[in-house]
């Protein structure tokens, strides 16, 4: 770090940082970026299948009634439900004087065209309903297990956006000091870019504030900048020393001119928003299409 950064540190908090940098710092982080990416794609799955499903009649706010209807075609699907084809049952029914239709789902043989059935229907959304006894969606609730995608993503990515939140915190607010590597022990955890694996070492820094010792500890698989100096940065408040955040452990940490004044992330920094912006599309989809229902 250089006489620079030091002097970028010496002014008073809190240090400016454009709003784009900010940005980039927030969202950077490998285990994020493939929780937003993990997240979003979990969503296609849950578009795809959840409508399909028996929850889609739970998830509908009421009233419901019960009106007696007629099966008018019973058709095969091509989904199966535990080696057994699903049949798609369309049936109509009147409702406040209006014919309606509407498709239920269940086994073969279950129902047949002419009979009568009895159907429930929401008093608010008349084209919602289902025959009792049947799935309004070919697959049954367990389908819901696909909430696991989006939700490892989830997992994956709020960990990641609090440091980050935490350690852009530090950085215009916090004051500096510096600490000495005491321990860096392989967590045992390998991150693989392009083919190549990356251990993730955690590191921990002693530094001292007003007589009393403290620790910052920092993991990455990137290790050269944290050995690259006999003691490294650390940011932390005064108040709580124990908050604090070792700046060359900080993902996509602001670089600084030669004023010692934070420059602006370069255009790369957009990469970070591709994770981002593809999971809030698909989810924002997912919802518009589910509430269109």
């Amino acid at each position: 770090m250089g006489v620079a950064f030091e002097k970028n540190l010496r002014q008073s908090p809190p240090r400016y940082i454009d709003a784009y940098t900010q940005m980039t710092i927030l969202l950077s982080g490998f285990l994020q970026q493939m929780g937003w990416f993990f997240l979003g794609f979990g969503m296609i799955f849950v578009i795809i299948f959840l409508p399909l499903s028996d929850w889609k009649y739970v998830l509908t706010r009421g009233p419901w009634e019960v009106v007696e209807g007629v099966v008018a075609q019973s058709n095969p699907t091509s989904n199966y439900v535990n080696e057994m084809q699903v049949w798609e049952y369309i049936y109509q029914f009147p409702f406040q004087g209006v014919e309606y239709t509407g498709e239920s789902y269940a086994d073969e043989g279950d129902f047949s065209p002419g009979q009568a059935v009895s159907v429930r229907v929401n008093a608010r959304k008349p084209w919602v309903s289902k025959i009792e006894g049947t799935r309004d969606g070919a697959f049954p609730k367990l389908v819901i297990f696909v909430l696991l995608f989006p939700l490892a993503g989830l997992a994956m990515l709020i960990p990641g956006l609090r440091r980050q939140a935490k350690s852009l915190d530090l950085l215009r607010n916090g004051e500096f000091t510096r600490g000495k590597l005491r321990e860096k022990t392989d967590t045992g955890t390998i991150i693989t870019i392009n083919d190549r694996k990356y251990p993730v070492y955690k590191f921990v820094f002693d530094f001292d504030f007003k007589g009393t010792a403290y620790q910052a500890e920092c993991t990455s698989h990137v290790v050269e900048p944290l050995e690259d100096e006999e003691q490294e940065t650390i940011l932390f408040y005064p108040e709580y020393p124990s908050f604090n955040v070792v700046y060359d452990g900080i993902s996509n940490s602001p670089q600084m001119d030669s004023m010692g004044n934070f420059i602006s992330a370069s255009w790369k920094g957009v990469l970070v928003f591709l994770g981002p912006a593809f999971a809030i599309f698909i989810t924002t989809v997912g919802a518009l299409l589910y509430f269109s229902l």
